[in-house]
């Protein structure tokens, strides 16, 4: 270093001080905008998730895609699927939170002949991406919604 470069300080609050804070919550909504537990077969559907770091000072460096998959599995015999992940970037200089929505198209519960119904388990996880692609430490899951298919 020569004399003419100054050796300088920044000061970087914990992310305690910040006070980083996050949610999740997933939502099954089918016919309406109300979120739903039982489907018809022939129904689309939809799963919207929201991911909210509850307006934390700190969330406003983040710079993240967000990565959602959503899978289904059955109780007794039935199809077990999960739909393809969707990314989306969130931008939180417009705001703290982030709404995806996954679509399940009709037809993609599979019932047997003369079936009263099934019921499905709804799991969803979530991963933030970095700019460069890379996992983050932020990721989660919610799972346990039950579904029920009808004809």
């Amino acid at each position: 270093m020569s004399d003419h470069t100054m050796q300088c300080y920044v000061e970087v609050p914990t992310p305690a001080q910040m006070s980083l804070r996050g949610s999740l919550t997933a939502d099954f909504i089918a016919g309406g905008p109300d979120p739903v537990n039982i489907i018809k077969v022939n129904q689309d559907a939809k799963v919207v998730v929201k991911i909210d770091f509850e307006g934390s000072d700190l969330a406003r460096l983040l710079c993240l895609e967000w990565c959602v998959t959503v899978a289904f599995e059955s109780i007794g015999p039935g199809k077990e699927f999960k739909l393809p992940s969707v990314r989306r970037k969130q931008t939180v200089c417009d705001s703290s939170k982030i709404e995806i929505t996954v679509s399940i198209p009709a037809n993609s519960f599979e019932l047997e002949q003369n079936d009263c119904g099934t019921t499905h388990i709804m799991a969803v996880n979530v991963l933030a991406l970095d700019n460069c692609g890379k996992p983050t430490p932020f990721s989660g899951y919610c799972t346990g919604a039950r579904i029920v298919v009808v004809p």
